[in-house]
């Protein structure tokens, strides 16, 4: 059976506050056990839009397409699940997730991932860390991809971070698995970091509050895992200040 299903509107609640309102109509087609959304686009009033298209069929992927446009960093809190308490660290995070776009083909157990994203106007702590734009692939469990930061306050070497990942193996499947760290794969990482504003690291440190600062860093990690990595680098920091939380 076949089943063709159009709406030219819908709204969806989430919690008590949130609501998405659809933008457009939407088609969705229900036929030999596939799902196939040819288009489904949704907005919050005056904030991110999020749209999705592709097939999805027995637990394989058919170019799958996962957008997300302007979306505040200051409020990712507002969708923690009632009851939560709020993250003390995000709520210090300011700028906007500009774009993310998430391509998904292959397998729940094999995923073939794409995924992009760009985050403008960076600030933690109201302390500027610049913008930042990400690139992964994901294929056969191993992770390959780039991250760059740039700080349009620094008026020459404004690159403050590139992060090059040549191979990380990491198992993203969707399905349920052992480990997600293969071993028996070669691992190969580099960062480069010049006046790296460390707002960017301190939601990751929950023990220490208000950190400022910079930081020029070179670090590489390469060889064969589990037991044979080798991890080099060093790091310097300046104008730094934090406090530790008792």
């Amino acid at each position: 059976p076949r089943y063709s299903i159009n709406l030219d509107s819908l709204t969806i609640g989430y919690m008590k506050s949130l609501r998405w309102n659809s933008v457009g109509n939407m088609h969705i087609v229900l036929a030999d056990n596939a799902l196939t959304i040819d288009s489904l686009a949704l907005q919050r009033d005056s904030s991110e839009r999020i749209s999705l298209r592709g097939t999805y069929n027995q637990g394989a992927f058919d170019n799958i397409q996962i957008a997300v446009e302007s979306l505040p960093l200051s409020e990712i809190n507002r969708f923690l699940p009632e009851g939560n308490e709020r993250i003390e660290s995000l709520s210090l995070l300011e700028g906007r997730l500009t774009k993310l776009g998430v391509t998904l083909n292959g397998t729940m157990e094999n995923p073939d991932i794409e995924l992009y994203a760009r985050l403008d106007s960076l600030k933690y702590n109201s302390f500027p860390i610049g913008n930042q734009t990400l690139n992964l692939t994901h294929k056969d469990a191993v992770v390959t991809g780039s991250a760059l930061v740039v700080n349009p306050l620094l008026k020459q070497d404004s690159v403050t971070l590139t992060l090059n990942i040549a191979s990380l193996p990491l198992n993203l499947a969707f399905a349920s698995v052992e480990d997600r760290f293969v071993s028996g794969k070669p691992i190969d990482l580099s960062l480069q970091a010049r006046r790296l504003s460390l707002g960017l690291v301190a939601p990751f440190v929950p023990a220490i509050d208000k950190l400022q600062g910079f930081a020029n860093a070179e670090f590489k990690v390469e060889g064969t895992t589990p037991n044979d990595v080798t991890y080099s680098g060093a790091a310097t920091f300046f104008n730094t200040s934090f406090i530790v939380a008792s």
